[in-house]
């Protein structure tokens, strides 16, 4: 809930409520916004690891946070690259926030589908193990 902080300044209904017409999408940024996901700084809370440990397996030398999920991680550089071209890694933070509150329909899309597409192989991920 650190970031929601730092891109949801007005409490009232947010822009992609009413801009994102599809629900899977809206969904995934609403987790995505409350924390709900499975972005490992998040899950290693029930794992009982402090931030330091909460290291995603592909990107072991940092904690994966919002902010390296969205801009940084190198896993997920074709999806970024489809999804937000103009962004790269080595924007600061707060372009993070920046983006996440934007009212621009495209941007908000565009970070939907982002989401949705991560989410997407997650649950594949989930399934080739599990099954």
């Amino acid at each position: 809930m650190y970031h929601y902080a730092n891109y949801e300044h007005v409490y009232e209904v947010s822009s992609y409520v009413k801009l994102i017409d599809l629900s899977k999408f809206r969904c995934c940024i609403a987790n995505f916004r409350s924390c709900a996901h499975n972005v490992m700084i998040e899950e290693g809370k029930y794992l009982g690891l402090i931030p330091e440990q909460r290291t995603f397996p592909y990107c072991e030398t940092c904690a994966e946070d919002e902010y390296h999920f969205m801009l940084e991680c190198p896993l997920y550089t074709n999806i970024r690259q489809k999804y937000l071209p103009n962004v790269n890694n080595n924007f600061p933070l707060n372009v993070f926030h920046i983006l996440m509150a934007s009212d621009n329909v495209n941007i908000i899309r565009n970070i939907a589908m982002y989401m949705y597409i991560y989410y997407a192989l997650k649950e594949k991920e989930y399934l080739q193990i599990y099954l």
